[in-house]
């Protein structure tokens, strides 16, 4: 075949530099030759019996569903040399526990990890410049979330639905906080924005309900409509001098502010 090559028992471009399909029904660990540059999309989806993937340096792309559906996988490393993961790549993935995203990756694309449930803590790297909507949508074990120093702007939904998430820090590299970003994060309590943010996006902490404070930084410019609808237990804001505009709803149904200072 001109096309395509068979090692071990999994299918590969001819130059090898493609993973293109692993069997389903085999083995419980599979460790990825060196050489291979990409994942090909649904390369190794609903392998149901793996439990350990090794993903070696120098892979540059894990395409879209790649690995969605694999329930038993318990841990993940990411290479440092990744750069891009496809939409629904970890969908599904509702036994990992530990996720290593590396140092390199700068795209993640939308419901990547879509409905990782055992995941208790993520580390998202600075070099992210591209987030697409959902990328941990419905993570509901997840506890701790924490955005390092260098990414500029908080995908929409990116948090959509993490039920149990009590602490969210992003950095003072972040302008933008999108829309939905904490949707319905009903345990969040406590959460660091940054500096530098100057929009807080339409239902960006819409339905938390345990959130009781919320420091804005002084570059903020606008809140979005039902940014903080039902907080139910948000007490105090102080809103600093540089918004210029708070949008419908933004803080409706936040039936415990009892402070409101301008600042």
């Amino acid at each position: 075949n001109r096309s395509y090559c068979i090692v071990d028992g999994v299918l590969f471009s001819k130059d090898q530099a493609t993973l293109v399909l692993h069997p389903q029904a085999w083995g419980a660990s599979y460790t990825i030759p060196s050489g291979v540059k990409y994942i090909a999309d649904d390369a190794l989806a609903s392998c149901y019996a793996l439990t350990n993937v090794i993903i070696p340096e120098g892979v540059l792309t894990i395409g879209n569903l790649a690995f969605d559906n694999l329930y038993q996988l318990k841990s993940l490393r990411l290479p440092d040399s990744l750069t891009s993961i496809g939409f629904e790549a970890f969908e599904y993935c509702e036994g990992m526990s530990n996720l290593d995203l590396g140092n390199g990756v700068t795209s993640i694309a939308s419901y990547a990890f879509d409905s990782c449930k055992g995941l208790k803590n993520v580390l998202v790297p600075g070099t992210v410049t591209n987030m697409g909507y959902g990328a941990f949508w419905y993570c509901t074990g997840l506890t701790n979330a924490v955005v390092a120093d260098g990414a500029t702007s908080i995908g929409n939904g990116l948090f959509y639905g993490c039920s149990k998430l009590i602490t969210a820090t992003l950095p003072n590299t972040v302008t933008d906080l999108g829309s939905n970003t904490f949707w319905s994060c009903s345990s969040l309590t406590n959460v660091t924005l940054g500096n530098a943010i100057t929009n807080i996006g339409d239902n960006a902490f819409y339905n938390c309900l345990a959130l009781t404070n919320v420091a804005f930084g002084h570059a903020l410019l606008s809140i979005g409509n039902n940014a903080f609808y039902n907080c139910l237990h948000l007490q105090t804001l102080t809103i600093p001098a540089t918004v210029s505009n708070i949008g419908m709803g933004a803080f409706a149904a936040c039936f415990s502010i009892s402070n409101v200072f301008f600042a």
